[in-house]
């Protein structure tokens, strides 16, 4: 089971992609489980300054304190964004935690867009398998639970995620 949790970061510098200044990317990468990906930094220096064996931005540079602060919290991050996905409980790949280093996080699901849903659902069956008032009925939960929401939680919207008994035992 820890071996399922390895993981390592290390910066590295590829000299094969340069930019118009002739300066190379520092890129992040994550090997887990056994894959590996690569995470462009945004920070860029020219090949004699870096420093294969540290890692980092060789202290020759101008900018190195400030560039290697940088890759400092860059890999904080990645490590705060594996530590939160670890200890959520939930199986996860490496492109799930690539995602989330990114900032590309499935937006939760909503309770009244949930909600708000399932009416327009049955919005396309009145007159073939259930009736207006029917409809009516569910849209006027929608209505009671918005109102509710904003009342004993001040939100408009809730994530699902955070239904528990003690909302459940409120609204009824």
């Amino acid at each position: 089971m820890a071996e399922l949790l390895n993981i390592s970061f290390t910066f590295s510098f590829r000299t094969s992609h340069n930019n118009q200044e002739g300066k190379s990317p520092i890129v992040l990468r994550i090997t887990f489980r056994g894959e590996r990906r690569d995470i462009f930094t945004g920070l860029y220096c020219f090949k004699q300054h870096w420093d294969a064996s540290s890692k980092r931005i060789s202290r020759l540079e101008k900018q190195a304190g400030t560039i290697n602060k940088n890759l400092e919290m860059i890999l904080q991050s990645a490590k705060n964004s594996f530590d939160e996905m670890r200890f959520s409980r939930q199986a996860f790949t490496i492109d799930e935690l690539v995602d989330k280093i990114k900032g590309k996080e499935e937006r939760p699901t909503l309770l009244i867009d949930y909600l708000k849903e399932g009416n327009r659902k049955m919005l396309k069956r009145v007159g073939t398998e259930i009736v207006r008032a029917t409809y009516n009925k569910y849209n006027r939960s929608l209505l009671y639970m918005q109102e509710f929401l904003e009342t004993e939680y001040k939100v408009k919207n809730l994530s699902l995620q955070k239904i528990d008994m003690e909302l459940i035992e409120k609204y009824f």
